[in-house]
């Protein structure tokens, strides 16, 4: 266990700890316990905590994996790092991936223009070029399918 600060102050319960890690960002319950843990909190009272949490309406891994799929999507990151964002943090990966209410996102629209941000608009001149943008997007989660109706055909008219 770590020692009690020298400063003087009482430490703080694990349901203080917890709300102010809650007000940096979402966090899944699973987040919540391994950092509730590794200050030294006792299991017991980490389980209290986040019950009452979510009696309150303070914790809420549909929130937090919405906040994953969004903040993933403005990184422009595809479904498989999405997913396995999702998988890390304990959240259910098998989610519909939306990012608002009920709209199904459109991967091939949004590798286009994680692709259009990095490489431009111009048509890659040769396949070695196409096959660069490829395996950008393919390291940040996209699928060959997706990728190969992103990708505009290679310019031959060169």
């Amino acid at each position: 266990m770590k020692a009690e600060p020298t400063s003087g102050k009482p430490r703080r319960s694990a349901y203080a700890a917890a709300v102010a890690l809650l007000a940096m960002r979402e966090h899944s319950r699973m987040e919540l316990e391994q950092k509730l843990g590794q200050r030294d909190y006792p299991a017991d009272e980490i389980h209290q905590a986040l019950d009452a949490m979510l009696e309150a309406g303070l914790l809420s891994d549909e929130r937090a994996a919405r906040a994953r799929i969004v903040s993933g999507l403005r990184r422009g990151h595809g479904p498989a790092r999405i997913r396995q964002s999702l998988q890390q943090a304990g959240l259910p990966a098998d989610s519909s991936m939306t990012g608002d209410d009920d709209e199904a996102i459109n991967w091939i629209e949004q590798a286009r223009d994680v692709a259009e941000r990095k490489f431009g608009t111009d048509a890659p001149v040769d396949y070695q070029e196409w096959a660069r943008r490829a395996r950008f997007l393919q390291s940040r989660g996209y699928d060959t399918p997706t990728i190969r109706k992103a990708l505009p055909a290679v310019d031959s008219s060169g």
